[in-house]
């Protein structure tokens, strides 16, 4: 993190050990949110993007909090700065379609299906990264969903401010 600029930085270790599943309160979780609501935090990081939140819902409240107050999420691999979450909210779908599960833990999904998603701003490897996180966060290993990922670098859109690690 230093690093990357931030020279103030907090570890929030409350919840080690602790499963995310379930019902168990996770203090240190829950305080993060809140000094993310109020503007207090810049970046929120992890080794896996997928270690933020127990489930789809509380991972997609997570992106449009941070999308809010400008606060970006850190991996290993990426700087994610959520803008309109347009591309979460997609794959977030694309996972509940390939997996027959309800999308955002709300609307029913009948049955699995075919995903074809085509990478226009980000790289394969960073939506694939997003997917395993989604992915995981429905209980489901990304290798048993039909998710197809087409490219196309002469017609990617390039990005503005973002940031590669």
């Amino acid at each position: 993190m230093q690093q990357l600029g931030w020279c103030e930085i907090e570890v929030v270790d409350d919840d080690l050990g602790r499963s995310a599943a379930g019902t168990v309160t996770r203090a240190g979780f829950e305080r993060m949110v809140a000094e993310v609501c109020l503007g207090k935090v810049g970046a929120v990081a992890a080794r896996e993007v997928s270690r933020f939140a127990r489930n789809s819902r509380e991972w997609q409240q997570l992106i449009e909090v941070c999308r809010v107050v400008d606060t970006v999420l850190i991996d290993q691999e990426t700087v994610y700065t959520p803008k309109s979450c347009k591309t979460w909210l997609a794959l977030e779908m694309a996972v509940a379609v390939a997996s027959g599960s309800a999308c955002l833990d709300k609307f029913v999904v009948p049955a699995a299906g075919l995903v074809l998603l085509y990478a226009a701003e980000d790289s394969e490897s960073a939506l694939r990264l997003r997917l395993e996180s989604l992915a995981q966060h429905h209980g489901i290993p990304l290798a048993c969903l039909d998710i197809r990922i087409i490219t196309a670098d002469s017609l990617r859109v390039p990005r503005q401010n973002s940031v590669r690690l």
